[in-house]
């Protein structure tokens, strides 16, 4: 990918990704830290300017090729998992990303990517895969949008999912409303 492009990215999820307990999935080396359940990481995202994605696990992923023989967890992945990790790590730089706040359900944040892909060891792990975003604002707050508004369901298709490229989305309109949504930030 070397264009803009629209991704959806949830930051929550279940965090045994680099538990030293799963034994398949941990890689050594790496500091564990990681909430005993679910865990919504909205708020760090939006305070730390960045976006990330699950599955720490596997180590650096501009390093992809190598991380089949880094770590056997990776061989379980679903393909649509290991089509996530490839993907994220080629987001490039003036993308717009999409973040839902999985805890009120509807409400989306939006930002343009100001980095490429970055590895990042410092705490909290589960927040390795990062990508640095400036995170639209409105009155010097965190601007919010809504899935209703954008027409996005969140009953069905990618709100379901961790990771989405919009780009190749089968609602065209998507990134037009998305853009138009966009205008009234500061």
């Amino acid at each position: 990918m070397s264009e803009q492009g629209y991704f959806f990215i949830c930051v929550n999820g279940d965090t045994a990704h680099n538990n030293p307990a799963e034994t398949d999935c941990y890689v050594r080396n790496e500091p564990p830290q990681w909430p005993e359940t679910f865990f919504n990481y909205a708020d760090l995202c939006l305070s730390r300017g960045f976006i990330r994605i699950g599955w720490p696990g596997t180590g650096d992923l501009r390093q992809f090729e190598q991380i089949p023989l880094r770590t056997r967890c990776y061989g379980s992945f679903k393909p649509r998992v290991r089509r996530y990790l490839d993907e994220f790590r080629r987001i490039p730089q003036r993308s717009i990303v999409l973040m839902p706040d999985k805890e009120r359900p509807g409400v989306i944040y939006i930002g343009e990517t100001t980095s490429a892909y970055a590895h990042s060891p410092e705490l909290p792990i589960e927040c390795a895969h990062r990508i640095r975003v400036k995170w639209d604002r409105r009155n010097g707050c965190f601007a919010t949008y809504s899935a209703t508004g954008l027409q996005i369901s969140i009953q069905h298709g990618f709100w379901k999912y961790a990771f989405q490229n919009l780009s190749r989305c089968k609602d065209r309109g998507l990134t037009r409303r998305i853009d138009a949504a966009r205008r009234h930030r500061e």
